[in-house]
C-alpha cells in the first residue's frame, strides 16, 4: 500500500470488480493482464487483484489511470476481485478487502467507494457487498455512479453545492 501514499495521480474513490472464474481455477493478475490484452486493452485494467487467499497484487501502476470504466479511470482505483460464477468471494478476500478500505480511507477520508454493480449493473458482481464496508466506516458516497469527481468537485458535492 506504499504505492498509494506515493502516487501523484489524484486519487478520489476506489471502484471494486469482480471477475469470473472456475472452481479449480488459479489465477494470478497476469492471467487478467493477457485477458484484458485479448479483450483490446493496454494490458491490465485494474490497479489491484485480490485473489482467493486474501493476497492482494498489483496490476496496473496507479500512477497511470484505469482502463476500466472510462468514467471513472481518471480519480479511481480500480480493484478486481476474481471468484466463483454465483459464489461469494472468499473470507480471506473480504479480509483483504476490509484491509484495502482501512488503508484507503485513511489516506484519503472523503473517497468515495463503489460497487461496479451501482455503476453499471450488468457487470459481474464483485461477491461482497460493499454498501457493508461503507456503512461499518460510516463512509457515504457524495457523488453519482454516472462519473468520477477530483478532490474539489467531492468537497462541493459533500456540502451540497454540486
Amino acid at each position: 500500500m506504499v504505492e498509494m501514499i506515493n502516487t501523484s495521480r489524484e486519487i478520489t474513490e476506489v471502484v471494486f470488480y469482480g471477475y469470473e472464474i472456475s472452481e479449480d481455477q488459479t489465477i494470478v493478475p497476469n492471467d487478467i493482464h493477457e485477458a484484458c490484452i485479448a479483450a483490446g486493452l493496454n494490458g491490465i485494467a485494474y490497479h489491484y487483484v485480490i485473489l482467493p487467499n486474501g493476497d492482494i497484487r498489483r496490476g496496473r501502476s496507479l500512477a497511470v489511470d484505469g482502463e476500466h470504466n472510462s468514467a471513472h479511470d481518471q480519480y479511481s482505483i480500480a480493484v478486481v476481485v476474481p471468484h466463483v460464477n454465483d459464489v461469494s468471494a472468499t473470507v480471506q478476500q473480504s479480509k483483504s478487502i476490509d484491509l484495502f478500505l482501512e488503508s484507503f480511507w485513511n489516506l484519503w477520508p472523503g473517497g468515495q467507494c463503489w460497487d461496479i454493480q451501482e455503476i453499471d449493473v450488468n457487470s459481474y458482481s464483485v461477491g461482497v457487498n460493499i454498501d457493508s464496508y461503507r456503512s461499518n466506516y460510516r463512509k457515504q458516497n457524495f457523488g453519482n455512479a454516472g462519473r468520477s469527481y477530483s478532490t474539489a468537485q467531492l468537497v462541493s458535492a459533500a456540502q451540497g453545492s454540486l
